[in-house]
């Protein structure tokens, strides 16, 4: 992935000037959908051919080798030749020289094999050693860390301890983003001031396009796809994917803590953190041991992690508690608290239903 965008100039019409970078910023890039950044320490894939470029003639093979010594064919003892081996071997003299390399040969061969299928077992493609954990990094609530990816534009009161009755509705941790009381907020305010995230990322074109490509937009989509977020808190600790900045988008396996103020998408699906400015994606499974990485606050529980599972359909109205009066309220989609309304529906709190686990991934984790 590229640090800068092509300097082909675009087709089609321009953007419109409230959607426009500045003029010292990329030109804007293809809208086709590129493939999600690798962790750090995953194998590294060869990059693809330019389409038409014709595939590169394979290396001639080289020739063997020459042995270092000419064979030398072994003869069998004049006084023993035209027995047969029962008789050699009454007669003290070993089996042919020929069946004694072919058994040495042998058991050299097993050898070899046993020792390379162990290497293979051991390591990756790249010859280092196969990861035997995931390294989770733990980002709290209150404070951007080593890992912020902005300054923070996080906004409001937030909650300080998990829901404990959010959480004793969900036994298999794995709710939908359009759940009833999956999320607080304070009514009538934004958690996140969302000007300032799109002022910041205009204002410094490599970070805004290292935030685009995190998220897999354009760069000059990033106005827009800001906008079509909304503003809420997490009620339980939540497993996402986060991203940080050292000069380009470093995924990292996160677990983000209680109160944290984010941007869900129209699924109900984290896509940026506000303490930190991180973009955010959803998380990626491992079958490999869970190593937390971190301070851990008081009330942290490997337990208690929720993963949030993308909605049906896209959500038009979210429900989300007031982390003052803790009643229910209603936030449209897309909204950044003014347009708030009451919630006549018939809980005061997280609906009883458990939602259906999220198909599982393919692993991707940190090499160690």
């Amino acid at each position: 992935m590229s640090d800068g965008p092509p300097s082909e100039p675009p087709s089609g019409p321009a953007p419109p000037p409230s959607e426009r970078p500045p003029s010292s910023g990329p030109r804007p890039w293809p809208t086709a959908p590129r493939p999600p950044l690798p962790f750090p320490g995953a194998p590294s894939q060869p990059p693809p051919s330019p389409p038409g470029t014709p595939p590169s003639a394979a290396p001639p093979p080289s020739p063997p080798a020459a042995p270092r010594f000419p064979p030398r064919p072994a003869a069998a003892p004049p006084t023993l030749a035209g027995r047969s081996d029962r008789d050699r071997r009454a007669a003290g003299a070993s089996a042919p020289c020929g069946r004694r390399v072919a058994y040495g040969s042998a058991a050299l061969l097993a050898a070899v094999v046993a020792v390379v299928g162990f290497s293979f077992l051991g390591a990756d493609s790249g010859g280092r050693p196969a990861a035997t954990e995931t390294e989770i990094v733990l980002q709290p609530a209150g404070a951007g860390g080593p890992d912020a990816f902005a300054p923070s534009v996080a906004l409001g009161t937030r909650p300080t301890t998990p829901s404990a009755a959010l959480l004793a509705a969900l036994p298999n941790r794995a709710p939908r983003g359009d759940q009833v009381g999956l999320l607080d907020g304070n009514r009538g305010k934004s958690s996140c001031n969302l000007a300032s995230l799109s002022t910041l990322l205009a204002g410094n074109p490599a970070l805004g396009q290292a935030w685009a490509d995190a998220e897999n937009i354009s760069y000059n989509d990033v106005p827009t796809f800001l906008r079509g977020l909304t503003p809420a808190l997490l009620r339980v600790d939540t497993r996402v994917t986060s991203y940080a900045y050292d000069g380009g988008p470093r995924p990292r396996h996160a677990v983000l803590q209680t109160g944290t103020a984010v941007l869900v998408d129209g699924l109900g699906l984290p896509r940026a953190r506000c303490v930190g400015g991180n973009p955010l994606t959803p998380p990626v499974s491992s079958r490999l041991k869970a190593v937390y990485r971190g301070e851990r606050w008081a009330r942290f529980n490997p337990k208690d992690i929720v993963t949030v599972a993308p909605a049906p359909q896209p959500v038009s109205k979210f429900v989300l508690i007031d982390v003052v009066t803790n009643k229910p309220f209603v936030r449209p989609a897309d909204s950044d608290g003014s347009a708030d309304s009451d919630y006549s529906g018939p809980t005061s709190g997280p609906t009883s239903a458990a939602a259906p686990a999220p198909k599982p991934t393919t692993p991707t984790t940190r090499r160690r």
